[in-house]
C-alpha cells in the first residue's frame, strides 16, 4: 500500500511540474515584445548625406560598423571611421528620417560613435525613428 501511494505521489509531482513548464512556455518572455529587431535584420540603408545637409558632398568613403545585444537588442551603437585610405581629416554621422531630415548628427577627428535605443520595436535616437544613416568624410 505504501508503495502504491509512493508512486501516485511521485505521479502527481511530475503531472504538476510538467503543467507549470507548460505555461511558462506559453507565456512571452518579459522584453519579448520590447526587443528590436537585430540591425542586419532591419536592413537600415546607409545613404548619401542629404542635399543641403551640413556633410553634403562629403565622401561617402568612410566605415560605417554598428554593435548591438545579441538577445534582445535594446541598445545598439553606431560607429562611423575615418577611411585612412582616402583623402579626410573628419568623419561625420547623421541620422536621417525620410531620406531628406536629418534628426541628429554628429562630427568627429577619426570616429564618431553613436548610442541609439529601442522603443516599442524600434530603433530611436533622441525620441525620433529614422530610416537611413550617413557615414560621411572630409
Amino acid at each position: 500500500m505504501s508503495c502504491n501511494k509512493s508512486i501516485l505521489l511521485i505521479l502527481f509531482v511530475f503531472y504538476d511540474i510538467y503543467a507549470c513548464i507548460s505555461f511558462l512556455r506559453s507565456q512571452p518572455l518579459e522584453n519579448e515584445f520590447k526587443c528590436c529587431p537585430h540591425v542586419d535584420e532591419y536592413n537600415l540603408p546607409r545613404s548619401d548625406p542629404p542635399a543641403y545637409s551640413s556633410s553634403y558632398g562629403w565622401s561617402n568613403s568612410s566605415g560605417l560598423k554598428y554593435y548591438e545585444e545579441r538577445i534582445c537588442p535594446m541598445y545598439a551603437i553606431y560607429e562611423c571611421n575615418l577611411n585612412k585610405n582616402k583623402d579626410g581629416t573628419k568623419v561625420m554621422i547623421q541620422f536621417v528620417k525620410n531620406n531628406d531630415k536629418v534628426i541628429y548628427e554628429d562630427v568627429g577627428e577619426e570616429h564618431v560613435a553613436i548610442l541609439v535605443h529601442c522603443v516599442n520595436k524600434e530603433w530611436v535616437l533622441n525620441s525620433q525613428s529614422f530610416t537611413s544613416i550617413t557615414c560621411s568624410q572630409t
